[in-house]
């Protein structure tokens, strides 16, 4: 499974939402995103991909595609 295909379906169960429906341009708060399910994507996704995503870091992930770009950074070599 590709990242964005990973990212559409943690953020589909966070959000109680069919993954198909889940655009890559969407900003996660489209999908009913608050601050207590984006803990729960966000270690749902660290634990996935096993990489850990710093508070720091989390402001700047607003879309889907935003996410998926930055865990294809993480695992890059």
């Amino acid at each position: 499974m590709n990242v964005l295909e990973g990212v559409k379906r943690h953020v589909g169960e966070v959000c109680a939402i069919d993954p198909v429906t889940i655009r890559a341009e969407a900003r996660l708060a489209e999908y009913g995103m608050d601050s207590v399910r984006a803990i729960d994507l966000l270690v749902a996704l660290e634990h996935e991909y096993g990489i850990e995503i710093p508070d720091r870091d989390v402001p700047r992930l607003q879309t889907v595609k935003d996410v998926v770009s930055y865990i294809e950074r993480k695992l890059a070599p």
